[in-house]
């Protein structure tokens, strides 16, 4: 029912009011810092803070029907888990770093273009990657 917060005689309801759309507005807000996917690829952590050193999230859902969850650790995305509920194709920037497929389940996963995670899943993949640490490079 809606009230009359200006005591004008419209209803008997009265009450003071707010608008559930800014409830939502800083939800979506706050998740397009952690996570985007609507320019053709996903991006994790695109928009978070520099104070934001370590944060993670889990199942939020991207473009295509993707559930992300991520964990960022000294500033830099250190793991991820992509898993795929209706199949299809998807690339993800990772960023600069050595990177590990740690579990592939119904999908392939392809690391060879640096920086980006290429997916191709049946309905009900799975793939999980993480940050290499301690890893020389020589020349």
């Amino acid at each position: 029912m809606n009230g009359d917060q200006t005591g004008k005689g419209y209803s008997g309801f009265r009450y003071r009011p707010f608008t559930l759309e800014g409830n939502f507005a800083y939800a979506s807000g706050l998740q397009d810092m952690l996570l985007q996917s609507q320019m053709g690829y996903i991006d994790v952590f695109p928009a978070v803070p520099e104070s934001w050193q370590d944060c993670s999230f889990r199942n939020f859902r991207t473009r295509g029907a993707f559930l992300v969850d991520a964990e960022r650790l000294g500033g830099q995305l250190n793991r991820l888990v992509i898993r795929s509920e209706k199949g299809g194709s998807v690339r993800v920037k990772l960023g600069t770093g050595h990177w590990q497929i740690r579990q592939q389940q119904k999908c392939t996963a392809d690391l060879s273009e640096s920086g980006w995670l290429s997916i191709q899943a049946a309905p009900g993949g799975v793939v999980e990657v993480r940050r290499q640490t301690g890893v020389r490079t020589t020349f």
